[in-house]
């Protein structure tokens, strides 16, 4: 798997989070566990814009929901449905804001 790959969610959060992105980086392999955040249309999350970036996903807006990182077993991350690494730029610019306040 590569970073910036969308997983289809299969765990019990798939209702409101359909889909889930990797964020760890090829350069950190690790086979037992990756860094992922998960993909939402909620509107709760609009205000975070900064931090939730937008990334289209089969043709639709998607909100990247940094914020909720996490670490997951491997083995839940199935079926993969994308890469979103054109949107490589807007995601790490979010979690610079999240770590540091600033970019």
């Amino acid at each position: 798997m590569a970073q910036f790959d969308v997983f289809r969610n299969t765990g019990d959060s798939a209702e409101h989070y359909p889909y889930i992105v990797v964020l760890q980086s090829d350069l950190i392999p690790s086979k037992k566990s990756q860094v992922v955040a998960p993909l939402s249309h909620s509107s709760q999350f609009e205000k975070m814009l900064k931090v939730c970036p937008l990334v289209e996903l089969e043709s639709e807006q998607w909100m990247l929901i940094i914020p909720h990182l996490t670490s997951i077993p491997s083995s839940y991350l199935v079926e993969k449905v994308a890469n979103i690494e054109s949107d490589r730029g807007d995601i790490l610019m979010a979690l610079d804001r999240l770590f540091t306040g600033i970019a």
